[in-house]
């Protein structure tokens, strides 16, 4: 029986799909103030885990090899560590946050210097001990939470290329 031909649709096909795990790199432990607590280089961050998944469709048209692809980076969408603060082994808090003290916050009413609407979580026109502490910890985090310590999300790409 002859071996049936393909449809010019069916073949030149290409599916890849990379995967990757990584065990975490190492770092030197430090205190708050940047100092040094440990032996260097003896802590590691987090493990990593990465697929990335590729389709490609071949055509040809003369002496022009047009391929159309779609690559997906990070095709589980997983939120990688790549770096931590030193001092907590953490990518999103340091020590500096756990030592501040709630007592070094004033009350502020409006018209004083220091009252920012912002800070006056119940709008009362008075900013609180208990607000303008609750208020810089969240501003903290806001800074802490630095987003190239966390691998990039999946992305899609669609493209065309031309081989000759």
């Amino acid at each position: 029986m002859p071996a049936k031909e393909l449809p010019i649709y069916a073949d030149n096909w290409t599916i890849s799909i990379d995967n990757s795990i990584n065990s975490g790199q190492p770092y030197t432990p430090v205190n708050e103030k940047g100092v040094k607590t440990g032996v260097t280089n003896s802590e590691r961050k987090p493990w990593t885990f990465n697929t990335d998944l590729k389709f490609r469709k071949g055509f040809l048209f003369g002496t022009f090899e047009p391929n159309i692809y779609v690559t997906v980076t990070n095709l589980f969408n997983i939120r990688n560590v790549v770096d931590v603060y030193a001092s907590t082994g953490l990518p999103d808090r340091n020590a500096t946050l756990a030592s501040i003290d709630k007592n070094i916050f004033n009350a502020y009413t409006i018209g004083q210097p220091g009252y920012d609407v912002r800070r006056d979580i119940d709008r009362d026109g008075t900013v609180s001990q208990d607000e303008a502490y609750e208020s810089y910890i969240a501003y903290y985090k806001d800074y802490l939470n630095d987003p190239t310590n966390w691998s990039a999300p999946r992305v899609v790409t669609v493209g065309l290329e031309f081989s000759f």
